[in-house]
């Protein structure tokens, strides 16, 4: 064994010892113009025996082992230090005017300073058994070591002959940590491997080295980290075979080591450099991050070529991470459609007939229609209903003693309390409700014309997608203000006069146009584009097959926000970066995997890992995965969502549905991890990462409530909403990535044991939760609907355990097409129909289960708050 240099890149690799004896542990000065090893070369130019393999893995402590200094090419040899018994192992402090070794010179062998020409000598380490492989700190002020002290008077009597043999017995040893006067010993680990060559972290923070401490009786070593208070270990390489003596460059950024990895002989090891990233998984979020919350993604939303960047980015970091492709073709992803947008079809016409005269009107100028309505052909008698609204607590109804039966309704814009912000009427102010209000009425069409004081302006309603399947079942138009006026003019009316005196009595003023028929026929397609979840397994060397734990997290966003898209800011036509929204949880999903894939020797169980796209739009990723898993659904054994983990505040972290599994609450309290926090003083105490907050429902406004539809047990971790929420100052300078570290660390924990636990997780619905915010519906029925159905009625996702429909019989996958009187045509028209129930009378509801209709008795209840 002889020393030698090189460059950095591994070239021009030179012997600087003597090619003579053994050496070992060469160091460099701090400026760079000596060195220092240790050599047997002066008591013999052979080398000492190797040692006896009987005695099982020992190494050589040979007493011909003396301390050398020389220039960096080996010249200028000197002796610095000889004593009659094993001297090696030095390294020198930062300054360069110490140098501290192991010696067996007073008959064990310890650890001792001495000055950097040789003199003073200082023994620092007393306890019996092996005290060895020192270094300082960066600043000079601590020493660290490995030890083996036994306790045991056998153990203690067989090191000292095996000392006496020149041999150690390295199998068990733990770091310790001191001043560098050899004051305030600190046992570091405590795991009973082979915990050798520590070396501080370029913070001295930390202790990296290397250890066995997964398989104490092998030879499978990797690298770790150790706070130097002994707490929070972490792994840095998990190559299989040896990784060892770690020690870092200079300035911190580069790490050298050695290791058997590439190796072609069971005895080859090589050096390796490598870059040093002191905070791995915090430097990548902020990378995933300010790119997935970039602007050249213009916010993520399906349709949009940014859509498509992020779930190209997220499929690379899969693939880099070493995850096999789980989609399509051998993909990485699952494809289906959305609709983005609507555009007018080339059959919109509108025509009135009054006194035997026609008179047809243009599109985009005199009407348009509006999104939501039936696309069909009407013509009918026109009736003025006033702002069109039927609100029986408020004693009001603009249908009442009016037949407006098979006719087309005309209806103010806004309520009979103009613009009153605390109004009564709002509830009943949508353009949907009042559509609905008027099918309910026996209406075939409805009319929107603006007044005076609602729009001086009189602009038509824009055509626009409002993320619904579902027309409103009837033809919906809006009209500008001068067409009105002119078909009001046989009445010697005008629409500002008529909204004026409601506004003014508050009392309806409905009636029929005599000799005024129109015809309509309404043309809207749907403008709909390909997306796709993105979805990676990693497979596992576990026991336990056809069975896999699935991680998710969504990817899109709002894209440039506007009406319909579900923007908090929808006057402003900006990016929407969603970097909370769920750019945050994306990034930890794919960290998350990283962290799996280092450990998945460990699994018991597969994983997959799915970012679905759509969720905005009505968890229509999820829902689509459901209705066409990748693998079978039966075969999940839990969903973890994250969403918006990216602002923790206050350490509070919500973890929603505990409820859904026996242990969910007791095992995320169990794995919340604890850090010391030290005061003013020093002192330090104990105290968890996390404040968690837990919510027992399964289901919830994110992809984890389409697994919890089908039965699957779910958690779903989520910082709370703040004032970006849905808004283009949803950015990246605002993220906590501390916090999501954290999170990605205790969610990879949450998920290692749930996959890791042998009994597969019961499953449990859970009652329904108290509302705490808002529609402020006054009944509930216990229903979950499905946000992803395209046909007419309402499709239930799933029924709440405790709950009037539970009570009713109504389940999962069942169509609601009436509720009370209201015909329930899409999922606003259940939400109208809610309106009307009072809590304790019994109403009927009317399903559809696969081919046949149902009525059914159902009692709604007042929700808990």
């Amino acid at each position: 064994d002889q020393i030698f240099t090189m460059n950095v890149d591994g070239t021009n690799k030179k012997l600087v010892s003597t090619g003579k004896g053994r050496t070992t542990c060469a160091y460099f000065f701090p400026d760079g113009k000596h060195i220092i090893y240790a050599s047997t070369h002066d008591d013999d130019d052979a080398c000492p025996p190797d040692p006896d393999k009987s005695k099982g893995y020992v190494w050589g402590v040979f007493n011909a082992y003396d301390i050398y200094i020389a220039n960096p090419d080996g010249s200028n040899l000197k002796k610095l230090f000889a004593s009659k018994g094993y001297d090696a192992e030095a390294t020198i402090s930062p300054d360069g005017k110490q140098i501290v070794f192991t010696s067996s010179r007073d008959g064990d062998l310890e650890i001792y300073t001495m000055d950097a020409d040789g003199k003073n000598v200082k023994r620092l380490t007393r306890e019996p058994g092996y005290d060895g492989g020192a270094f300082f700190s960066h600043d000079g002020k601590k020493i660290v070591y490995r030890a083996h002290h036994p306790v045991d008077p056998k153990e203690i009597e067989a090191e000292k002959k095996l000392l006496k043999e020149e041999l150690v017995k390295p199998t068990q040893m733990e770091l310790f940590i001191m001043n560098a006067d050899g004051t305030g010993k600190k046992q570091l680990t405590h795991n009973g491997a082979a915990n050798f060559a520590p070396f501080f972290t370029p913070d001295d923070k930390r202790i990296i080295f290397s250890s066995n401490l997964h398989n104490p009786k092998g030879f499978d070593f990797d690298l770790f980290l150790i706070d130097t208070t002994g707490e929070n270990i972490e792994q840095v390489t998990t190559t299989p075979g040896f990784d060892g003596f770690p020690m870092f460059s200079p300035d911190g950024k580069k790490l050298a080591f050695v290791s058997a990895r590439n190796a072609s002989s069971r005895h080859e090891f090589n050096i390796f450099l490598a870059d040093w990233i002191d905070d791995p998984v915090k430097e990548n979020l902020i990378k995933h991050e300010q790119y997935l919350a970039s602007d050249a993604l213009e916010g993520r939303k399906p349709g949009l070529a940014g859509n498509l960047l992020a779930a190209e980015y997220i499929a690379d970091q899969f693939k880099q991470i070493g995850l096999q492709p789980l989609g399509e073709n051998g993909t990485f992803f699952q494809n289906f459609e959305v609709v983005t947008d609507l555009k007018l079809g080339k059959g919109n016409y509108l025509t009135s007939m009054m006194n035997k005269k026609k008179k047809t009107y243009t599109v985009q100028t005199d009407f348009m229609p509006i999104g939501f309505s039936a696309d069909t052909s009407i013509s009918g008698n026109l009736v003025f209903a006033g702002f069109g609204i039927t609100a029986k607590d408020l004693n009001y109804d603009d249908y009442k003693n009016i037949d407006i039966k098979g006719k087309i309704a005309i209806v103010l814009r806004g309520t009979p309390d103009g613009d009153n912000p605390h109004s009564e009427f709002r509830k009943y102010a949508s353009l949907r409700f009042k559509a609905t209000q008027a099918r309910q009425a026996g209406a075939s069409g409805i009319i929107f014309v603006n007044s005076t004081s609602e729009d001086s302006s009189d602009a038509l309603v824009k055509l626009r997608y409002d993320n619904s399947f579902a027309a409103s079942g009837i033809v919906a138009l809006s009209v500008s203000r001068n067409i009105v006026n002119e078909w009001l003019k046989s009445s010697k009316r005008t629409v500002d006069n008529l909204s004026q005196e409601i506004l003014k009595n508050k009392k309806p003023l409905s009636f029929v146009l005599k000799n005024q028929t129109v015809s309509i026929t309404s043309d809207i397609i749907q403008v709909k584009a390909k997306t796709q979840n993105v979805a990676a397994i990693l497979k596992s060397n576990g026991t336990i097959s056809n069975e896999q734990v699935i991680i998710g997290a969504h990817y899109d966003h709002l894209g440039y926000g506007g009406e319909g898209s579900g923007s908090l800011a929808p006057d402003k036509h900006e990016i929407h970066n969603g970097a909370d929204d769920n750019a945050s949880g994306t990034s930890s999903l794919i960290e998350i995997a990283r962290q799996l894939s280092i450990k998945k020797d460990l699994l018991k169980r597969d994983i997959v890992f799915i970012s679905f796209s759509g969720e905005e739009m009505g968890l229509l990723g999820s829902a689509y995965y459901t209705a066409n898993p990748l693998l079978p659904l039966d075969e999940t054994i839990t969903m973890i969502n994250l969403d918006m983990v990216g602002r923790l505040r206050d350490k509070k972290l919500d973890v929603q549905g505990t409820g859904t599994s026996t242990n969910w609450e007791t095992l995320s309290s169990q794995y919340n991890p604890v850090k010391t926090v030290y005061d003013a003083n020093g002192k330090g105490r104990k105290d968890t990462i996390f404040t968690l907050a837990f919510v027992k429902d399964g289901y919830g406004p994110s992809d984890h409530a389409s697994f919890y539809g089908k039965d699957i047990p779910v958690l779903f971790y989520f910082t709370g909403v703040h004032e970006d929420y849905h808004k283009p100052t949803d950015d990246v300078d605002k993220i906590n990535y501390d916090g999501m570290r954290d999170i990605v660390n205790y969610v990879s924990t949450i998920a290692t044991v749930i996959d890791t636990t042998t009994q597969r997780p019961d499953f449990h619905k859970t009652a329904t939760p108290k509302t705490t915010g808002g529609r402020g519906f006054n009944v509930t029925l216990g229903t979950i609907p499905d946000y992803s159905y395209g046909g007419e009625g309402m499709k239930l996702a799933g029924v709440r355990e405790v709950g009037p429909a539970k009570e009713a019989g109504l389940q999962t996958d069942d169509i609601i097409l009436k509720l009370g009187s209201v015909e329930i045509k899409n999922i606003y028209d259940y939400m109208y129909a809610l309106e009307e129930l009072k809590a304790g009378e019994e109403t009927t509801i009317v399903i559809k289960r696969g081919n046949e209709q149902h009525t059914l008795k159902i009692t709604p209840q007042k929700p808990k708050r």
